[in-house]
């Protein structure tokens, strides 16, 4: 079984205090009154959190797995704050990874403040902001204090889907003639990294496709295939590997042998389309 490729990052989160109203009531001999209704609110964008914390723009899905999923480690052993909202919207970040973007909101609630004759009063408010996040609290004060940071640990593991349902169908690719030391070739490259990590496997495969170069048989499918290896090793790095699977997956899937292997091509031509019709960008 291949190993998700884990990804570690600490990000940081900040309170700070905005300016809800600046009442100057010198020069009144009456009281002033202001009335104001907050909310809770918050708006995570899974998105722009993942570019951001992990350089990742996009996640796919394939039946009931993601290509990704978010683990929250907790905050920094350094850091201590009465405040708590950072640790809910980690956790919701964690949960609902797959949205773009949700807003929520909770606590209403109306204040009612009077600032007497000759007074000023200011109020302030709470906010929070980290990366992907951006929220108001319920926590007001007519005095502000210095920004508080919290740095939030967080890891991202990912698959790359699809990867191994297409191995599998080329580990048991054992052609009756022709091709058949190329084929042992892919199979052994294949066992030698069932237990590596998809982005590793999946190099590997690359390379093992690439060095495949028959003397007789389907040669001609074999260089476009080595075409494609090499397009592909190019762009990575700048290309997301799922998009680039995908892109490898089309090559078999549009390689009909003219001699042998007609049966063996036909079931991974077969399988690769079953791959590029049920995997999904989500965005």
């Amino acid at each position: 079984m291949l190993q998700p490729v884990i990804l570690s990052n600490t990000t940081r989160g900040r309170y700070f205090w905005q300016t809800v109203f600046n009442l100057d009531n010198s020069g009144n001999n009456a009281s002033l009154k202001r009335t104001i209704e907050i909310e809770r609110r918050a708006t995570l964008t899974s998105k722009s959190f993942l570019t951001k914390a992990f350089d990742t723009k996009s996640i796919f899905k394939f039946g009931n797995k993601t290509s990704a999923s978010l683990k929250f480690k907790g905050v920094g052993a350094e850091n201590t704050t009465e405040f708590n909202m950072h640790l809910e919207l980690a956790s919701r970040l964690e949960e609902k990874l797959e949205r773009t973007t949700e807003t929520y909101s909770g606590y209403k609630e109306t204040h009612i403040y009077e600032v007497g004759p000759n007074s000023k009063l200011a109020l302030y408010r709470l906010h929070y902001e980290s990366d992907g996040v951006v929220a108001e609290t319920e926590i007001l004060s007519t005095t502000k204090s210095a920004d508080v940071f919290v740095d939030l640990n967080f890891t991202l593991e990912k698959e790359l889907l699809g990867l191994e349902e297409i191995l599998l169908v080329l580990r048991d690719t054992k052609p009756s003639q022709d091709n058949v030391a190329e084929w042992t070739t892919v199979r052994n490259s294949i066992v030698s990294s069932s237990h590596k990590p998809y982005d590793e496997a999946f190099g590997d495969l690359l390379d093992t496709l690439e060095s495949i170069t028959p003397g007789r048989a389907n040669t001609a499918e074999w260089a476009e295939i080595r075409n494609t290896c090499s397009e592909i090793k190019t762009s990575r790095g700048t290309t997301d590997d799922q998009l680039l699977l995908r892109k490898l997956l089309t090559r078999f899937s549009v390689t009909i042998p003219g001699q042998d292997n007609k049966a063996e091509w036909a079931k991974i031509k077969e399988e690769s389309d079953r791959l590029l019709s049920g995997i999904s960008q989500i965005y």
